[in-house]
């Protein structure tokens, strides 16, 4: 079953592409709306992230005043997430630009203290440093910073035209990655297709000469009865 799925994985990879590449379009055009994706997009990475994160973290982190403080950050961001979420859901569209206001303070907010949690964790629990998370940490501090430096010149319409251009470009993967497994479905399709041909051939009678004259003796033979079928 799980095989036979994924043989169509080029289709999935094609629906996405029109989903998001509309989906991208409609964010370039529409300020209102794309403004809106912005805030449900954030408060739902915000949510999944701290859903995947809790139990595993708070299992195996040894000190208790790390759990403390990933517990406090989880809850921060959980709280963002829900009130992102519900506020733009239900705040009018006269009152929504408050809420603009207020992004780039949660935002450069929860970059920062991401970043900044990690790297002490690193320090003082002495934990084998991950380059990949480490780098991402300083990115997050440097976003963190930024965002806070440029609030005057920040808007979610930056952030807006910036998803929507990533969506762009994650549609045009999906699209070429499709073609891609299409490509490879049609190749094994047409493998598939000689090799059935080639066992039909293989599993044919071969006759014998010994068995072609008795066959013919036996359609010549005239007391044959009439309702013998060869």
């Amino acid at each position: 079953m799980v095989e036979n799925l994924k043989k169509y994985k080029w289709l999935y990879l094609w629906i996405i592409a029109a989903a998001v590449l509309v989906l991208s379009v409609v964010m370039f055009f529409s300020q209102e709306f794309g403004n809106s994706i912005v805030f449900y997009l954030f408060g739902a990475i915000l949510i999944v992230f701290v859903i995947i994160r809790f139990i595993p973290l708070i299992k195996t982190t040894r000190e208790k005043w790390a759990v403390a403080v990933n517990a406090i950050e989880m809850f921060v961001d959980l709280a963002v997430g829900v009130l992102l979420i519900v506020l733009t859901a239900t705040t009018e569209k006269e009152e929504i630009s408050k809420l603009y206001n207020v992004f780039p303070f949660l935002l450069g907010t929860i970059l920062y203290a991401r970043g900044t949690i990690y790297l002490v964790e690193v320090i003082f629990l002495k934990t084998k440093v991950e380059p990949l998370k480490f780098v991402i940490s300083l990115a997050l501090i440097t976003g963190g910073t930024v965002v806070f430096a440029r609030y005057d010149n920040f808007s979610v319409d930056m952030m807006r035209i910036l998803l929507a251009s990533v969506f762009l470009l994650a549609a045009l993967i999906c699209v070429v990655d499709g073609y891609i497994n299409y490509n490879n479905y049609r190749k094994g399709y047409v493998k598939l297709e000689k090799k059935v041909k080639k066992e039909v051939v293989n599993e044919e009678e071969v006759i014998l000469p010994e068995q072609k004259e008795e066959i013919i003796i036996e359609e010549n033979n005239p007391d044959r009865p009439q309702n013998y079928v060869s």
